[in-house]
C-alpha cells in the first residue's frame, strides 16, 4: 500500500489544499525561527578567556553609616531589658541525687521481653533508654544478668538480687 503524494493531494478539496499548505509553511517557519534562536545563544555566550582581567583594581566594601555600633545590631529585639530581669541562682553542676531518688547508674533495667531458641534463653532488657538482648552471666551497668527463665530474669546488682518478671 503505497500512496503516492501528487495523487493525494490531486484528490483534496480546495480549502483542504489550502489548509495543508498554510501548515506546512508554519512548521517550517517554526523550524527556521527554533534553529535561528539556537544558533544566537552561542553567539551570546562569552568564555573567560576572551574578556579580559583586570588586576590591581580595589574591591569596594560596603561603607556603614557614621554612629553604626555593631554590638546594637546583634541584641535580640525582643530580649527583657536588664533592669527587668529576674536575678539567676547560681547552678550546682555537682551530680548528687535527692534524697530519696535513684541515680541513673542504680536505676534497674526493664525487662521488655525473653526470647527462647533450642537451649539458649535471651533477655531483652531496656537499659538507660537502649535496649539490646542478654544473655545469662552478661554484665548489664551495675547488674549481673544471672539467671532467665520463661517469664522473668535475676539480676545481682549492688543492692542484691532483683527479680524482674515481664508485663507485671
Amino acid at each position: 500500500m503505497t500512496v503516492n503524494i501528487r495523487e493525494f493531494c490531486a484528490k483534496l478539496p480546495p480549502r483542504q489544499k489550502a489548509l495543508v499548505i498554510v501548515g506546512a509553511a508554519a512548521l517550517l517557519l517554526a523550524a527556521v525561527n527554533f534553529f535561528a534562536a539556537a544558533g544566537e545563544s552561542d553567539s551570546h555566550q562569552v568564555s573567560s578567556a576572551s574578556v579580559p582581567a583586570r588586576s590591581g583594581l580595589a574591591v569596594s566594601q560596603p561603607v556603614m553609616p557614621r554612629g553604626f555600633r555593631r554590638e546594637a545590631v546583634l541584641k535580640d529585639p525582643f530580649a527583657v531589658p536588664a533592669a527587668y530581669q529576674r536575678p539567676t541562682l547560681p547552678v550546682n553542676t555537682a551530680r548528687q541525687p535527692a534524697a530519696g531518688l535513684q541515680t541513673a547508674e542504680t536505676v534497674p533495667p526493664v525487662l521488655t521481653g525473653v526470647v527462647s531458641g533450642n537451649s539458649k534463653r535471651l533477655a531483652i532488657l531496656e537499659y538507660q533508654s537502649a535496649s539490646r538482648a542478654y544473655q545469662a552471666g552478661e554484665q548489664v551497668g551495675p547488674f549481673l544478668l544471672a539467671a532467665v527463665s520463661d517469664h522473668s530474669v535475676i539480676l545481682t546488682g549492688p543492692d542484691g538480687n532483683l527479680t524482674l518478671t515481664l508485663g507485671r
